[in-house]
């Protein structure tokens, strides 16, 4: 081989090379414009975690809060359940013992009212026959005189 052919031969393997290193500078050009893409989207990946991390914040934030409400609203019912047990019970059973007072009296003072009831009936007829007498000795007055 004569260096004529050597030099062909390496000329032509250069051509190779060159249009393989063509071939990666496309390639890696590729390469990069997926990185930009893919950089651009872990940035806005980024950007979404910040927002969540916030309203993840916010929302412990509110849970915080709600459990306090919850704890509140917890004690307030029992207060009402203690007072309704203690006082408001307490109160119903001496109005109701009361009420039971009342009723026996009534039933026992029935009797004596239906009693009286009656002796006003015999007074009543009485002043009548008290009335009917008198005007009976009036005129038997009347007729003597």
């Amino acid at each position: 081989m004569t260096t004529d052919e050597k030099l062909d031969l390496i000329l032509s393997k250069m051509d190779c090379m060159s249009t393989d290193i063509q071939s990666m500078k496309a390639d890696i050009n590729s390469m990069k414009a997926d990185i930009i893409s893919m950089k651009a989207d872990i940035d806005s990946m980024k950007a979404d975690i910040v927002s969540m991390k916030a309203d993840i914040d916010s929302m412990k934030a509110d849970i915080v809060s709600m459990k306090a409400d919850i704890q509140l609203l917890k004690k307030k019912v029992a207060d009402i359940e203690l007072h309704l047990e203690n006082t408001t019970d307490w109160n119903i059973k001496l109005l109701a013992e009361s009420h039971t007072d009342l009723i026996d009296k009534l039933n026992q003072a029935i009797p004596y009212a239906n009693k009286n009831l009656i002796y006003e009936v015999k007074v009543s007829y009485l002043i009548g026959e008290v009335e009917n007498l008198k005007r009976e000795v009036e005129k038997l007055k009347n007729r003597i005189a």
